[in-house]
């Protein structure tokens, strides 16, 4: 019987804790989609501003410091972009898998339980 209490408590702490890492999870996703996002915007942004015609009365130094610090932005912006695209291809789903493993763990040992409570129930 004590055998069954305890592989019961233990299941549960299983389960609770793959409900937590599939929250963070969740975070992690929903994190790097929004800075993927957020930088495909600016990077957006950059774009329009390269694309603009600048003024000749402009001195060439202003002008050169414009143009650098725009496209800066935008190669910064796309390569938030490319990281996070390729945490969300990559590494997210290998943490999915992570997961599916802490299922399996968690249904073999909701077998076991039960097994100890048919074990009980016969003696």
């Amino acid at each position: 019987m004590i055998t069954a209490i305890k592989n019961s408590t233990l299941t549960e702490l299983q389960v609770k804790t793959l409900n937590i890492r599939e929250k963070e999870l969740n975070y992690w996703s929903t994190t790097f989609q929004t800075m993927a996002s957020q930088s495909a915007l600016l990077a957006g942004f950059c774009y329009g501003g390269l694309s603009m015609e600048i003024d000749s009365k402009v001195p060439g130094l202003i002008q050169f410091g414009y143009l650098a610090t725009t496209t800066g932005g935008m190669a910064f912006g796309l390569l938030c972009i490319t990281i996070a695209a390729l945490v969300s291809y990559f590494l997210i789903p290998l943490s999915d898998y992570s997961v599916l493993v802490w299922h399996a763990g968690s249904w073999a040992c909701l077998e076991r339980w039960r097994r100890c409570q048919l074990n009980a129930q016969g003696s």
